[in-house]
């Protein structure tokens, strides 16, 4: 509890991270570890009158000191990577409509020219990341597992099948959108 309050996060989440620095180590930093560095040397030599366990003692925690600032000027930061809801989905979108039917330069359909770039090339080039098939005309359908429609849509609508997927898609974010 006490370390959640201090930290800002419970110690489970600083077991799963790293603690990085994300300030610059530039000359600035430098000339402010050299002055306060200084500074302790400085106020240290006025010290020269008492006992040495009370000069050890001041000394350090004048270097502690210098030592905190020193990390406040590096910004740390706990960077912690999880995969958000979503964020690994990409979307492929195949046109529907009976465009996609005319034959291609090779003999085949347009449409099976998409399908067999979506199932030999898009799946392996999206590694770990599911791909979630929808094919679009008028509306926009999600396919099965499988499944292939067949290209009979009198017309495409893009723009709407994009604004449906934005708006109505269960999973949240998707990582990419790809339109064939």
């Amino acid at each position: 509890m006490a370390f959640a309050w201090l930290f800002k996060h419970p110690r489970s989440v600083y077991q799963q991270g790293e603690l990085v620095f994300a300030g610059e180590f530039g000359v600035l930093w430098w000339l402010a570890a050299a002055l306060l560095l200084g500074l302790s040397i400085f106020f240290g030599r006025r010290l020269r009158g008492w006992s040495l366990w009370r000069r050890v003692t001041i000394h350090g925690l004048q270097l502690a000191a210098v030592a905190v600032v020193l990390a406040l000027l590096a910004q740390p930061a706990l960077e912690v990577l999880r995969l958000a809801a979503g964020a690994n989905t990409v979307a492929v979108l195949v046109d529907a409509s009976e465009s996609m039917a005319l034959p291609s330069g090779e003999g085949e359909s347009r449409f099976d020219v998409a399908a067999r770039l979506v199932d030999e090339r898009l799946v392996a080039a999206a590694g770990d990341a599911e791909v979630v098939r929808f094919a679009f005309d008028q509306r926009l359908r999600l396919l099965g597992e499988g499944e292939t429609p067949q290209a009979v849509g009198q017309r495409s609508r893009l723009v709407d099948a994009l604004t449906e997927l934005a708006t109505h898609y269960a999973e949240g974010a998707l990582a990419a959108v790809v339109v064939l």
